[in-house]
């Protein structure tokens, strides 16, 4: 039992109901619950995970989730702000310096095309996941502006 407080001086009992156990495979061992959500009796997952593409959207998904491919993502986010700090103080003269900014610029936006590629890869056949996060809506319509 535990007091909750309902009020200024209310106090009321509540009984909280303990986890149910979770369901065991045939030699014993747990099954995540996460893990029969997504694999469970699913033809799609398993036709996936084997053969060529699911090779490729697992090497994606492995690059994706590192905290590496991560640190570039900001590194990159943060020099395309450099980038355009630098290319508004830059004198109305200097050509040669506005064509490095426009090839830094040109490379950050590889970067960032290459970062959508291993998105999408990540997520299969199933670009709805990709499609649903209004990041990557915002990540594409940035890379297809420029």
């Amino acid at each position: 039992m535990w007091r909750v407080r309902t009020g200024r001086r209310r106090h009321r009992e509540v009984t909280i109901a303990r986890p149910r156990a979770a369901p065991l495979r045939e030699d014993g061992s747990a099954i995540d619950k996460r893990v029969r959500k997504f694999f469970a009796d699913s033809r799609e997952a398993r036709a996936a995970a084997s053969g060529f593409a699911g090779v490729v959207t697992r090497g994606c998904a492995a690059v994706v989730a590192s905290a590496a491919f991560q640190a570039g993502v900001i590194g990159a986010i943060v020099a395309v702000g450099v980038i355009e700090v630098l290319r508004v103080q830059i004198p109305e003269g200097d050509e040669r310096q506005a064509q490095l900014l426009g090839h830094c610029s040109g490379i950050v936006l590889g970067i960032f095309t290459v970062e959508i590629a291993l998105r999408i890869g990540a997520v299969g056949r199933k670009l709805g996941r990709y499609w649903s996060s209004r990041w990557n809506q915002f990540d594409v319509a940035i890379v297809a502006i420029r």
